[in-house]
């Protein structure tokens, strides 16, 4: 594997995806009736970082096509970023990974 061989839109979708693991906005609260407690949770940030690195990893692929040299590479790459920006998806939305 090269560096160089990586388009700047590969290079870019998987700097965000790592990014989305770093970085949390969130927001959770809980509502109360009839004694049942309903738990919410939301990682913005999640939500944001997630739908950039699909975007990304998207045209990404659609470069990667292109490509002479390093074409499987990049591919493969920006597949698993994109299933890294479903994975922030679902965890911004709290279906995966929240606390309640």
């Amino acid at each position: 594997m090269r560096w160089h061989e990586l388009t700047t839109v590969t290079k870019s979708a998987m700097l965000v995806a790592v990014l989305g693991f770093a970085i949390k906005l969130t927001s959770t609260g809980t509502v109360s009736a009839n004694g049942t407690t309903v738990c919410t949770h939301m990682d913005f940030a999640a939500l944001c970082l997630g739908g950039l690195t699909m975007a990304l990893a998207s045209t990404g692929i659609f470069k990667a096509r292109d490509l002479e040299t390093g074409r499987a590479l990049n591919l493969w790459l920006c597949l698993t970023a994109v299933a890294v920006g479903l994975l922030h998806l679902v965890r911004g939305l709290g279906i995966v990974g929240g606390p309640c």
